[in-house]
C-alpha cells in the first residue's frame, strides 16, 4: 500500500483485499482494520460512496519518516 501511495497511485480497498499473492481476502480484510484501528490508514470515500480509497494517515506518514531515519542511521555506522 505504501508503494502505491509513494508512486502517486490511489489503491481501493478492494484491490488491495484481491491482492491473493500476499493473503486470503480474510487476512486482508483483517490487517485493514488493524491499520485502521492504529490510525495507520483511513478510508476516502469518493462522490458516489462505491468507491472507497486507502489512504495513510499523519501518524503512518511519521511512521515511515522514524524507519527511514532509523535505516539511514544504521547505514552511516
Amino acid at each position: 500500500m505504501a508503494t502505491h501511495w509513494k508512486s502517486g497511485e490511489r489503491l481501493l480497498v478492494s484491490d488491495a483485499i484481491a491482492m491473493r499473492e500476499i493473503g486470503s481476502p480474510a487476512t486482508l480484510h483483517a490487517r485493514l482494520k488493524q491499520l485502521r484501528d492504529k490510525n495507520m490508514v483511513t478510508y476516502v470515500v469518493e462522490t458516489d460512496g462505491r468507491k472507497k480509497y486507502i489512504e495513510p494517515t499523519s501518524t503512518a506518514l511519521k511512521y515511515f519518516s522514524d524507519i527511514s531515519n532509523c535505516m539511514i542511521e544504521a547505514t552511516a555506522k
